[in-house]
């Protein structure tokens, strides 16, 4: 039984791997390998009962996973020593069937551990999905977790929140339009929109982990439309360069045959030359992913601002001064009144 399991899996998922530079829709393959490691998670499994839960965490619960990103899950339970052995079976099965799980241990009092001393740690706690166990202790967590979010912690949080992109730009580059940029970490990169989604959730106390099969940018934006919190426009420009991003990402992955977030020039042409641009023609691709890079980056900035001054009380409205038609001053801040998209002249 153990050695199907494994073939089954290897099957589909080399099957996927190798119809992906005929399909044009990263978030749809995303989605679809994410979906296929969580039938054979719940395969491997099988129908035996836990006094625990298990929740995909990171890129594989957003169902935003790239070919070699870690298959991360969290295991939450009451008592983690009281449940150690069948833990450790669970997680030597996953392993003997060839999924490469990276796996953490978590019980209630990590949420108060991890909220003072690794923001890192603590963000991946809101970003979870239920795959098997005991969904008791698994809703008993998510509770506790929104439980934290008082005014203080909510406006801690996002400070910190800031506080990291400017440590990671530091370390990855602060522009979007870098010559060899990391596409998860640069300036542009698939973490500037992960930062917003963080804030949200803070700020709104709403975690995105129904079990619906969306990625979660999907399901973020939509959220952001239905609110009027952004247009259906700037939702659209900002969904299209994220998907270009992460089909770079996925490619990156596949074409190396590991996990691989440097674009460097080698990678750029390899990759361009798939979207169908010959060599000569690779400042016309790189175009492209620029400006996908500055339309996450410009979204991802204006919505911090928004959280930021939504947490820490903002200026009324009536304080507002406009300028022309088009533009207003607030503070010290000069906003659009509408969230339009802007020619060069504009």
């Amino acid at each position: 039984m153990k050695s199907e399991i494994k073939k089954i899996f290897q099957t589909k998922r080399d099957e996927l791997f190798a119809a992906y530079s005929k399909q044009a829709d990263a978030l749809r393959f995303s989605k679809e390998y994410s979906l296929l490691i969580e039938e054979f998670i719940r395969a491997v499994a099988g129908s035996e009962k836990y006094n625990f839960a298990v929740a995909s965490s990171g890129s594989f619960s957003r169902r935003e996973f790239s070919p070699y990103s870690d298959i991360d899950i969290i295991i939450i339970a009451d008592s983690i020593e009281e449940n150690e052995k069948e833990i450790s079976e669970l997680v030597t099965r996953f392993w003997d069937n060839g999924l490469e799980i990276s796996h953490t241990l978590r019980d209630l009092s990590d949420i108060q551990k991890y909220m003072l001393s690794d923001l890192h740690t603590f963000t991946q706690f809101f970003e979870t999905r239920y795959l098997l166990g005991s969904e008791k202790i698994y809703k008993l967590w998510n509770e506790e977790l929104i439980k934290t979010l008082k005014e203080d912690t909510k406006a801690d949080l996002i400070n910190r929140l800031i506080d990291d992109s400017e440590e990671r730009y530091k370390k990855y580059g602060n522009s979007p339009k870098m010559l060899e940029p990391n596409v998860k970490y640069s300036a542009g990169g698939l973490r500037d929109l992960q930062i917003v989604e963080w804030m949200y959730i803070f700020s709104r106390k709403e975690l995105f982990n129904k079990q619906q099969e969306a990625n979660q940018i999907e399901t973020f934006l939509n959220i952001l439309k239905e609110n009027k919190i952004s247009s259906v426009d700037e939702c659209s420009r900002v969904l299209s360069s994220y998907k270009l991003i992460l089909s770079v990402r996925n490619l990156m992955h596949l074409e190396s045959n590991q996990k691989n977030d440097r674009f460097e020039f080698s990678e750029q042409i390899r990759i361009a030359k798939i979207f169908g641009f010959e060599e000569d023609a690779l400042i016309d691709f790189m175009r492209i992913f620029f400006n996908a890079a500055v339309i996450l980056n410009r979204f991802s900035k204006s919505m911090i601002k928004k959280f930021y001054d939504d947490t820490f009380v903002p200026l009324p409205a009536s304080l507002s001064i406009n300028l022309d038609d088009d533009f207003e001053l607030k503070g010290r801040v000069i906003s659009m009144r509408e969230n339009t998209q802007l020619s060069m002249s504009d």
